[in-house]
């Protein structure tokens, strides 16, 4: 523990993991009564561009990226573990135990996530955001000390916030790691969140998202999303969802085929129940507007 004082200000640096060079910041005012881990005050966080997590390297969509949910994880890590000054150090073993990748998996399975990884990263050194002292970072021993610096996108024009609470909890209730499939996934959903304005009181604070368009984007089958989206909720009590009943709809022809709606989606922060139940009953009014 790193414990550091500033006027009147009491700063406690802590490690949240093993081999996670990221920390808990504790703060304490006044009498300098010392804060709980549950009173942890909200001061850093991210931000991810939208396009990006919609699959678009730029805001014109023009351009898809390959292998999304590796490139957001390259992003958050990044962002996390770097200085106001841009500069960035870490091993790909550390990369490799935060992403889980250690744990007792196929070998091939193993290595491919992880070379999914590190091809994330060269794009982003052949985009110029990710700068190194060597030509590739294939060229480094997964032990070796990568001094970098990393330049994200100052000010996208559109982004979601990952705040270092949700990045924390990411990786706690992971056993210090987390999946790049967890992260996109939570990232999908909260991009997708309507917020209301401070003091709006009309519309519930939720998301409506298919499945199937997670499962598009991250070149997945619909159920792996459905086990992720479960297990965010239910193990990682991060979000909270509703899978709303298939209707029939007529056909040009006369016939019907089923139509599968989307599932709504909300934030596991206080209110929740009431903001969930607010928005099926919206998006219900809303279908039977539509004739469902």
């Amino acid at each position: 523990m790193v414990q550091k004082t500033y006027a009147k200000r009491t700063v406690i640096f802590e490690p949240i993991a093993k081999n996670v060079r990221y920390y808990v910041v504790l703060c304490t005012w006044g009498m300098r009564r010392k804060i709980g881990r549950n009173e942890v005050i909200k001061i850093a966080f991210v931000q991810i561009p939208r396009n990006l997590i919609l699959g678009y390297k730029n805001t014109q969509g023009d351009t898809m990226i390959d292998d999304v949910p590796a490139r957001i994880f390259c992003e958050a890590f990044l962002s996390f573990n770097s200085s106001k000054l841009h500069k960035c150090r870490f091993t790909l073993d550390e990369i490799k135990a935060l992403s889980g990748l250690n744990e007792k998996r196929r070998a091939d399975k193993n290595n491919g996530r992880m070379k999914r990884i590190i091809d994330s990263m060269q794009n982003l050194i052949r985009d110029g955001t990710l700068c190194i002292d060597r030509e590739s970072i294939r060229d480094y021993k997964s032990n070796a000390v990568i001094d970098a610096e990393w330049f994200p996108n100052p000010n996208p024009s559109s982004y979601v916030t990952l705040e270092d609470s949700e990045y924390i909890k990411l990786l706690e209730r992971n056993s210090g790691s987390m999946t790049m499939y967890d992260l996109f996934v939570y990232l999908y959903i909260k991009g997708r969140l309507w917020f209301r304005a401070t003091g709006e009181s009309l519309r519930a604070q939720c998301a409506r998202v298919s499945q199937q368009e997670i499962a598009d984007i991250m070149k997945m089958s619909r159920s792996s999303i459905t086990r992720i989206v479960a297990h965010l909720a239910n193990d990682l009590d991060m979000i909270a969802y509703k899978n709303m009943a298939a209707y029939s709809i007529k056909t040009d022809s006369g016939g019907t085929q089923p139509y599968k709606p989307k599932s709504v989606y909300v934030l596991k922060q206080d209110g929740w129940e009431e903001e969930l139940t607010q928005g099926v009953a919206e998006y219900t009014s809303f279908l039977r507007e539509k004739g469902f």
